[in-house]
């Protein structure tokens, strides 16, 4: 079975001369773990990450690895609503 939508990609890069294209599958989430409670506060002030897309921060706790172990749950979480 051929994709027609690759098909017509590839028809239209030939015709606008790219050697190649980049094809991504939206949404892309990016993790930061473990910041520092004024750290987050700035980020946030600063809107500093605004520009990455979708991004979750999680704030350190006295549990080594906590903030990650919180990030890691929230991707299961989403890659089961995605699947």
């Amino acid at each position: 079975m051929v994709d027609h939508r690759v098909e017509r990609l590839r028809e239209e890069a030939e015709r606008v001369g790219l050697d190649a294209v980049l094809v991504t599958s939206p949404p892309s989430i990016f993790y930061l773990t473990g910041l520092d409670p004024e750290v987050l506060a700035q980020v946030q002030r600063n809107r500093t990450v605004e520009s990455a897309g979708d991004v979750r921060l999680f704030v350190a706790t006295d549990v080594i690895g906590e903030a990650s172990l919180e990030a890691y749950r929230h991707a299961e979480a989403w890659l089961a609503t995605e699947s």
